[in-house]
């Protein structure tokens, strides 16, 4: 119950906006980018408030007649409250590192002396440095703390592919195999392309009690969709969608 078994219940994570100009940032300046993912992330933190949940099947004790429950001691996946506990407990971490976050945004972390940025999405680190020894080191410092898995260099995130020419300087972003995926889902794998994201003469116009409403649900999946990519890769198609 919200007020007793929880709180705050978000889990901040990093503008798109800042994550695209940090990659502006790496291609000038030839940072290096790496990737680092949290396993099993939500679980590392205690819990404040006191919560009881059943004894999961096969593991079930009973005591004078009773069936036990059990006490949960740190964060669970389900739990409302998990992903902002996993949260404080990475910021913990990189602070007690010499990590300090932006204020333009709290989700970016920035370490001069190593020479390291970091961009969190809930489990997910995308780490820029000016060479590898910061980042092996702030690796070697995250893996004694916590159990986490090193991605190596940067090629893709959150559905974006990353594809990077550091010879010429250059760096794109795209979604093409998540946008193809929405064109599957929605039949539209087979619909004719366009220079243009809204076709020629298009006069909105609004609905009459004759008019055959959609499936309203159907309509918001679509058009939601389709919002994701505009704040990624594709803010030419957002008059268009809005």
């Amino acid at each position: 119950m919200y007020g007793i078994d929880y709180l705050e219940t978000y889990s901040p994570v990093a503008k798109l906006t800042s994550i695209r100009i940090l990659f502006a940032i790496a291609t000038v300046k030839d940072l290096e980018i790496h990737q680092m993912d949290a396993v099993t992330g939500f679980l590392a933190e205690h819990i404040d408030e006191e919560i009881y949940m059943d004894q999961p099947e096969g593991f079930i004790i009973v005591k004078n007649g009773k069936r036990l429950v059990c006490r949960i001691r740190k964060g669970l996946y389900g739990l409302k409250q998990s992903a902002r506990l996993w949260n404080q407990k990475i910021r913990r971490i990189l602070e007690s590192h010499g990590f300090v976050s932006t204020h333009a945004d709290h989700c970016i972390y920035i370490n001069k002396e190593m020479g390291v940025i970091i961009a969190i999405w809930v489990d997910d680190l995308i780490i820029f440095g000016k060479g590898m020894d910061g980042i092996e080191k702030i690796k070697t410092q995250l893996n004694g703390e916590l159990e986490m898995k090193d991605l190596g260099e940067m090629h893709f995130f959150l559905g974006i592919q990353v594809h990077r020419d550091r010879q010429n300087r250059q760096l794109s972003i795209n979604q093409t195999s998540y946008i193809n995926s929405i064109l599957g889902r929605f039949e539209m794998a087979n619909c004719k392309s366009a220079s243009t994201p809204m076709a020629v003469g298009t006069k909105l116009k609004k609905a009459t009690t004759d008019d055959i409403l959609v499936d309203q649900r159907h309509y918001q999946s679509i058009v939601g969709s389709v919002m994701y990519p505009i704040l990624c890769t594709r803010p030419d198609v957002a008059f268009a969608i809005s």
